[in-house]
């Protein structure tokens, strides 16, 4: 029986293994910088490479990577919207600070 991590291995003098880390490396950073859910897919294509009276006497097999990677999902801005229905970023039901100071006869220094 062929051992699956020695063929891994063995395949173009160990640049599978180099290639196979470095894009997990990458969806390891993708997954810690966004929390999201990330998918590693290695293929391996395999096929006769030659064939003798019948007899299949070497194999091929080609590799390719595939990252699902997640992506940080883009933030929300939050408006309010007016008496007059226009959108505004401060909440007209809540009273601002300089209108509270100006009610109780504070004065600001600045």
């Amino acid at each position: 029986m062929t051992d699956f991590l020695s063929v891994i291995g063995d395949m173009r003098n160990g640049d599978v293994l180099v290639d196979c880390s470095k894009k997990l490396g990458e969806l390891l950073d993708a997954i810690n910088r966004t929390s999201g859910k990330g998918k590693f897919i290695l293929t391996l294509d395999i096929k006769p490479g030659r064939v003798d009276m019948g007899r299949v006497t070497e194999i091929e097999i080609e590799h390719s990577i595939k990252l699902n990677v997640p992506e940080a999902k883009p933030g929300v801005s939050i408006f309010f919207v007016s008496k007059d229905q226009k959108l505004t970023r401060n909440d007209p039901r809540q009273t601002e600070m300089t209108e509270m100071y100006e009610e109780e006869g504070v004065t600001r220094h600045g």
